[in-house]
């Protein structure tokens, strides 16, 4: 009963700007935010995040997130669609910013029942397609980054972190709050700790570049961060777990297993040399997200 009354006299509406919208639902909920599958005066639905803002650094944070996004217009890269801060009268204040709403959720989403089931090898060679397929658009979105003035890295590149339409016809870039530039001088040991600490509390560490759990002093930190993550995000697509447990020894080693089979069936052979290509642990050698992106195509024209 409680929920028509709020329905018919409007208690599960609110306004974002200037614009009004439903709430529908809740569909996600973190330590300091939560997100509501709302629907704008058109009935298009949409995701509403909600940010409770107490302290400096979050309002900062949020402003950071909100300017990336501002600059930032691709296909796949997640949209901004609206946003505002909604003062209390405790001084504190919340942040809503909307975006478009996929129902599929984000890669990990799709990760989690399909490595359950049994795979034979017409199954595995449809998986490997759409892995593929999904890596290219996650490849157009990072050279977008990396090729800008000056380029920016997401730096937080993972499964969790990419959204999927209906039809996973491609992927769609979001959290963009790690983003920062690209290219990052080390003069000495001082700013490699304190790079090393950023990277620490800004990325997820089974899909942190090496070159992030120890910096180099002197050195230059570059996008192929995210050439990284894109080779651990790969490597979970297929197997269901990422290649490194996230340790500073474990990914410092460089030791990548590439199973031989997979529940009945393989990977092609050139699937796995994609992998140990992309993972390379010097950054001299890993290839850029240009080259990786042209070797993706080159498989699916295969």
């Amino acid at each position: 009963m409680g929920g028509w009354i709020s329905f018919l006299f409007g208690f599960n509406r609110l306004q974002v700007g200037e614009v009004n919208y439903r709430v529908v639902r809740r569909i996600g909920e973190g330590a300091f935010s939560f997100v509501d599958l709302v629907a704008d005066p058109t009935g298009r639905q949409l995701a509403l995040k909600r940010i409770e803002i107490a302290y400096e650094e979050q309002e900062n944070a949020v402003l950071h997130e909100i300017s990336i996004h501002q600059k930032l217009t691709h296909p796949n890269i997640l949209s901004l669609l609206n946003h505002d801060f909604l003062k209390r009268s405790n001084n504190s204040q919340e942040a809503r910013l909307v975006f478009p709403y996929y129902s599929r959720g984000t890669i990990q989403n799709w990760i989690d029942p399909n490595v359950r089931e049994g795979a034979d090898q017409k199954v595995l060679d449809k998986k490997q397609l759409l892995i593929i397929t999904l890596s290219i658009s996650i490849c157009n979105g990072l050279e977008y980054m990396h090729s800008l003035t000056p380029p920016l890295a997401h730096r937080d590149l993972k499964p969790d972190n990419v959204l999927l339409p209906d039809d996973m016809s491609h992927a769609v870039l979001m959290d963009l709050g790690s983003v920062r530039e690209a290219e990052v001088r080390i003069n000495n040991r001082q700013e490699a700790l304190v790079l090393q600490e950023r990277a620490a509390q800004e990325s997820t560490a089974t899909f942190r570049a090496p070159e992030l759990f120890d910096c180099p002093s002197p050195g230059l930190i570059t996008a192929k961060t995210d050439v990284w993550s894109l080779g651990c995000t790969i490597y979970t697509m297929a197997y269901g777990e990422p290649p490194f447990d996230g340790t500073v020894m474990s990914t410092l080693s460089g030791r990548l297993c590439i199973p031989t089979a997979q529940r009945g069936g393989r990977y092609s052979q050139g699937f796995g040399e994609l992998l140990r290509w992309i993972l390379a642990l010097d950054p001299d050698i890993r290839p850029g997200v240009l080259m990786v992106n042209t070797r993706l195509r080159e498989m699916i024209a295969n």
